[in-house]
């Protein structure tokens, strides 16, 4: 666990989600599929990137998440059929947002402590609207995986392992 620096904890009856907006949400058959059949899918490649800004004047934070789910198929390393795009945008106000503000590097940035607690709250959000929104599409419902959110807070972005899905008996 990477190292936090000493912040007050984060007061979560402080935080309050005020917007959330669909920037992009869309579902289609890749290029290579729109000439053959749909295969079956046995599992998905996912990524997520993100970005976050906020302002000490509003009091609000902004976190953008993009997602990519990718169909995965029993030939190994066969080009995905459908592939999903996701992109929402969270806004949140903090009313102890300038106990949480710091500077690194000489520019103003947010603690790790609440960043990632808005991260979780923002993932979760999208998760669930992710699912809504491919539960009635050749990909399925999809349920993307749980994140290391301190990871992807350092890193912008997360590259998931392809997760499987469950062999079902006939």
């Amino acid at each position: 666990m990477p190292n936090i620096p000493d912040f007050p904890e984060v007061d979560i009856f402080s935080i309050h989600l005020q917007h959330i907006e669909v920037i992009r949400s869309l579902v289609e058959r890749s290029a290579g599929a729109e000439a053959r059949d749909l295969r079956p899918i046995t599992g998905y490649n996912f990524g997520i990137q993100q970005s976050s800004g906020f302002s000490l004047e509003r009091k609000s934070m902004r976190q953008q998440l993009f997602i990519k789910v990718e169909s995965q198929h029993a030939e190994n390393g066969s080009e995905a059929d459908i592939i999903g795009e996701f992109a929402f945008s969270f806004v949140f106000h903090i009313a102890t947002l300038e106990q949480h503000h710091t500077e690194q590097h000489g520019r103003p940035t947010v603690d790790l402590k609440l960043a990632s607690n808005l991260l979780r709250i923002a993932y979760s959000t999208a998760r669930g609207m992710v699912w809504e929104r491919t539960v009635s599409t050749p990909l399925g419902g999809v349920l993307t995986p749980v994140i290391d959110v301190v990871k992807v807070l350092q890193e912008g972005k997360s590259e998931m392992p392809p997760s499987r899905l469950p062999e079902t008996e006939a």
